[in-house]
């Protein structure tokens, strides 16, 4: 404990299934981490499918070789959401802009398509991930292409899964353009890449354009092709602040053997495009993500937390998750306990004046009024 920030340096569980009910909870680990964190917060959190890595990237996004689970089964390691114990420190740092948080939070999800959940499951922490993020780093491998598109076809389901107010569209979800105001920040980063980033024409073009690239609807009225537009649409819809990083192999090119991508060496081992791959992306993530804020007011450790036990509630009582309402809810909380904490201080002052002896009179009670206020 420092400063009153509670600290593992590890990763806790956060968002986890009960299985007794079959239900999300608010893990008390994670609660104890963000009741303890009173500084603003951005939340980056980290998804794909699952066994492509979404975990070795926290653990260096940590500055850590090792903590998040790490594994070459066809298992999926992370189960729910968990959160890296140790709050990040970002207030005072030189690199942060406009709108930094005091403390980065990093979750990791557990992965898409695992062969021990259901596609319902998946929405769920899909869309918490979301809801709780102010950075979204969306992890897969080697190109976007249409099997890419099918592995997001999620967001085109957020339309329907959160609302931003509670009035309007007979109870389903908010628009595109209403929604777009709350989305986090949504970086694409493909592993193990190896195609020449070109244009149709053969000329060079950046990450970034590579991504609107792959993001323009396709030719085609089979359903396939119209599902996977959508899903295009829906992206570039509900993210208007996106991006895209490439990483490519870490070992191809190096004399490290084929079973070293069983469990990475430290990057330091790793191709040195690589190395300045994973380099590039921190400096992204930190210097962009911003703190998680409704309605321009960022929100704190707990604050956060009520936020997850309001999303968490909405989506075990297959009700649509309403940002609005969950905020309003949480500012009601937070508000009664300064109220709360005033009128303790407030009390606190005064009880020397009223055991005082002789009794005070009612000049010297005014006096103690003013100062206790």
């Amino acid at each position: 404990l420092t400063d009153g920030l509670v600290m593992a340096d590890r990763p806790v569980p956060f968002i986890q299934v009960d299985p007794k009910t079959n239900k999300l909870v608010v893990d008390p680990k994670g609660k104890q981490v963000l009741e303890s964190i009173r500084g603003s917060v951005g939340v980056c959190s980290v998804a794909g499918v699952y066994r492509t890595g979404k975990s070795y990237i926290l653990n260096q996004l940590a500055g850590r070789d090792s903590g998040f689970g790490v594994g070459s089964s066809v298992q999926a390691c992370t189960k729910g959401i968990w959160l890296w114990g140790a709050p990040i420190e970002r207030r005072g740092s030189s690199a942060a802009a406009a709108g930094a948080p005091d403390y980065v939070l990093l979750l990791d999800t557990e992965g898409l398509q695992s062969l021990c959940q259901t596609e319902g499951h998946d929405a769920k922490i899909f869309c918490l991930a979301i809801l709780l993020s102010s950075f979204f780093l969306y992890n897969s491998e080697k190109a976007i292409n249409s099997a890419a598109i099918d592995q997001l076809s999620l967001v085109a389901q957020l339309t329907k899964k959160i609302r931003v107010h509670a009035a309007g569209n007979g109870g389903g979800g908010s628009d595109a353009a209403e929604l777009a105001e709350v989305m986090p920040s949504f970086l694409w980063l493909l592993r193990d890449f190896q195609l020449e980033l070109e244009d149709e024409q053969g000329r060079p073009i950046s990450p970034d354009a590579y991504l609107e690239q792959s993001l323009r609807a396709q030719p085609g009225s089979s359903a396939a092709v119209q599902e996977q537009n959508g899903t295009r649409a829906a992206i570039r819809d509900l993210f208007p602040r996106r991006s895209c990083v490439t990483l490519r192999h870490p070992t191809l090119g190096t004399k490290l053997p084929d079973s070293a991508l069983k469990q990475l060496p430290a990057i330091d081992k790793l191709h040195p495009a690589f190395r300045d791959g994973v380099i590039d992306l921190k400096q992204r993530v930190f210097g962009e993500i911003r703190a998680k804020a409704v309605g321009g007011a960022a929100a704190t450790g707990p604050m956060l937390l009520g936020l997850a036990e309001a999303f968490v509630r909405a989506v075990n009582e297959g009700a649509v998750p309403t940002i609005s309402t969950a905020w309003q809810a949480v500012l009601t909380i937070e508000c009664q306990k300064a109220l709360d904490q005033a009128a303790a201080i407030f009390r606190a002052k005064l009880s020397g004046a009223a055991e005082a002896e002789p009794v005070a009179g009612e000049a010297e009670w005014a006096a103690a009024v003013a100062a206790a206020r």
